[in-house]
């Protein structure tokens, strides 16, 4: 697909979605099957908000500037194409800019309330 593009879906209320309007970028990272405890920290599960969701973990940036975990599975920096609201989120199109690839076995998925590893 040219150009390629990536779609998210953020909460109305996120403090992300403010930063994302305000920057016009964003990071979407692909999280490995140990990175559980990353995950929770930015859905919120950890009491932990703003940068600090930030400190233990080491960060890249690739084109756009948006911060990218480096130990991955992937992480794709994207500029923002539009933003669409749609009653309690908000759509976001996003052309991709670059793909930083970290290796790593399996991805983290989150389902039914419980962290599974896809193989």
């Amino acid at each position: 697909m040219e150009p390629p593009s990536l779609v998210v879906c953020i909460n109305r209320t996120s403090t992300t979605l403010k930063a994302m309007r305000k920057t016009r970028v964003f990071g979407v990272n692909i999280l490995a099957g140990g990175q559980r405890a990353i995950a929770d920290r930015f859905a919120g599960r950890c009491n932990v908000s703003g940068a600090a969701r930030y400190h233990g973990s080491e960060w890249i940036t690739l084109v756009t500037g948006a911060p990218l975990l480096v130990d991955a599975l992937a992480a794709i920096d994207c500029t923002i194409e539009t933003i669409m609201e749609w009653s309690t989120h908000a759509v976001v199109i996003g052309r991709v800019e670059a793909i930083h690839q970290g290796g790593g076995a399996q991805a983290l998925v989150y389902w039914r309330r419980t962290y599974l590893d896809l193989w």
